[in-house]
């Protein structure tokens, strides 16, 4: 998700529902072509992003 929404704003405006789901298809091409070391640093924000989350969530959850 991360990846796709970087790349979702170097796209350009998108006008149609036919146009994103042409965008999402070419996008999801393109992350299944990509090397693990390309992936890496999208895996490694997601990985930060879900930590702060947990953390966030258990102040709020009852004990």
């Amino acid at each position: 998700m991360l990846w796709s929404n970087e790349m979702r704003q170097k796209s350009g405006k998108i006008s149609t529902v036919n146009d994103m789901a042409a965008l999402q298809k070419e996008l999801g091409a393109r992350w299944r072509n990509m090397s693990e070391s390309e992936k890496k640093p999208y895996y490694d924000q997601f990985k930060e992003t879900q930590d702060r989350y947990k953390q966030q969530v258990a102040k709020y959850m009852p004990k």
